[in-house]
C-alpha cells in the first residue's frame, strides 16, 4: 500500500512542543532541544533558523512572491545580477 502524506500544520510550535514532553513524560528532552528536532525533521538546520524562515515569509508582500514566482528571471531584470552559489 502506497503512503499517503499527511500534511500537519502547527500554529504555535512552542505549545506543540510543550504537549509533546507532556505525552514523553519524564523521560523527555528540554524544550529547546524538542523545538530544534522538531525543526530538523521538518528541513532546517535549528529552532532558530526556522524561526527566522518564518519571519521572512511573513513579511513578504504576496503580490511579489506570486509574480516572482510566475515570471522568468529576463522578465524580473535579474538575468546579470544573480550570481551562482
Amino acid at each position: 500500500m502506497p503512503r499517503q502524506p499527511i500534511p500537519l500544520s502547527i500554529d504555535d510550535l512552542a505549545r506543540f512542543a510543550r504537549a509533546l514532553a507532556g505525552e514523553l513524560g519524564d523521560g523527555a528532552p528540554s524544550h529547546q532541544r524538542l523545538l530544534n528536532m522538531l525543526a530538523r525533521s521538518a528541513g532546517y538546520r535549528n529552532h532558530q533558523e526556522l524561526a527566522a524562515d518564518a519571519g521572512a515569509h511573513d513579511q513578504l508582500d504576496p503580490s511579489v512572491v506570486t509574480e516572482a514566482a510566475t515570471s522568468s528571471p529576463d522578465s524580473l531584470g535579474t538575468k546579470d545580477t544573480c550570481m551562482p552559489r
